[in-house]
C-alpha cells in the first residue's frame, strides 16, 4: 500500500504512537491540487454499496403465494426448476403472526464472471439464506433477509414486502450489496448485484409456474 502512494504522489510520514508498538504511515498529498484526485482515489479503497429495487405482481392470492414461499415441498421444488443442487432447510417455522426460513443451496453464477473477479469464482456457490417475516395486517407480510455467499467477501440483505388480497398480491424487493474489497469492491458488488437480479427473476418465474 504504501509503494501505490508513494506512486501516485503522495508523501508518507511516519507517526510513532506511544500505545502502539509498530509505526502507523499517515498518508499526504504533494500538495492542495493533488487533494481532489486523492479524495476520489481513496475512495476506491472503501466500501461499495449497490441497491436493486424490484416489483414482481402475482394475480393469486397473498395467502396462497405466501405459501409458496414457505412451504418446504414448494421450497424444495422451486430450487429444482432452478437447478440448484443440495438444497438443506435448517429452519421453517410459522405461526399466524411470523415466519422465519434458513436454508442452504449450490448454485451456479447466471453470467461469465469476469477475469478479474475468477480469484473468488467457483464452478458452484454455497448459500446460506435466512429470512425473518412478520405479519403487518391482513394483507400484508414484510420480510428482512441476508444471503451469505460462502468464499465470497461481499454482505447481502435486503427486504420484501408482500401486499395484496385474496385475488392479487405484489411482492416488492430491495436487495443491498455491500463490498469492502479495496480497489475490487465496486466491480465485485456489480457483478453480484445483476446475477442476483437474474436469479430473482427466475425465482419468480418458478414460483409462477408452481400457483
Amino acid at each position: 500500500m504504501i509503494l501505490v502512494l508513494l506512486a501516485l504522489g503522495y508523501s508518507c510520514e511516519v507517526w510513532h504512537s506511544p500505545l502502539a508498538a509498530t509505526p502507523r504511515y499517515v498518508a499526504r498529498a504533494a500538495n492542495a491540487r493533488d487533494t481532489r484526485f486523492r479524495n476520489n482515489w481513496l475512495n476506491n479503497l472503501v466500501e461499495t454499496d449497490m441497491e436493486l429495487n424490484l416489483n414482481h405482481p402475482y394475480e393469486t392470492g397473498l395467502e396462497q403465494v405466501l405459501g409458496i414461499f414457505l412451504t418446504e415441498d414448494h421450497i424444495l421444488g422451486k430450487n429444482a426448476r432452478l437447478g440448484a443442487r443440495n438444497v438443506s432447510i435448517l429452519e421453517l417455522v410459522r405461526d399466524e403472526g411470523s415466519a422465519k426460513l434458513v436454508f442452504e443451496r449450490e448454485m451456479q453464477s447466471s453470467n461469465e464472471v469476469p477475469g478479474i473477479l475468477a480469484s473468488f469464482h467457483r464452478e458452484w456457490n454455497r448459500i446460506r439464506q435466512e429470512e425473518h417475516w412478520v405479519c403487518k395486517d391482513e394483507g400484508e407480510w414484510h420480510c428482512e433477509f441476508r444471503v451469505h455467499i460462502e468464499g465470497v467477501p461481499a454482505k447481502i440483505k435486503g427486504t420484501m414486502r408482500l401486499h395484496g388480497d385474496s385475488a392479487a398480491c405484489t411482492n416488492s424487493i430491495t436487495l443491498d450489496v455491500r463490498c469492502e474489497i479495496p480497489l475490487l469492491g465496486k466491480k465485485i458488488a456489480k457483478f453480484l448485484l445483476d446475477d442476483s437480479c437474474i436469479k430473482i427473476g427466475q425465482e419468480h418465474q418458478a414460483t409462477l409456474a408452481m400457483l
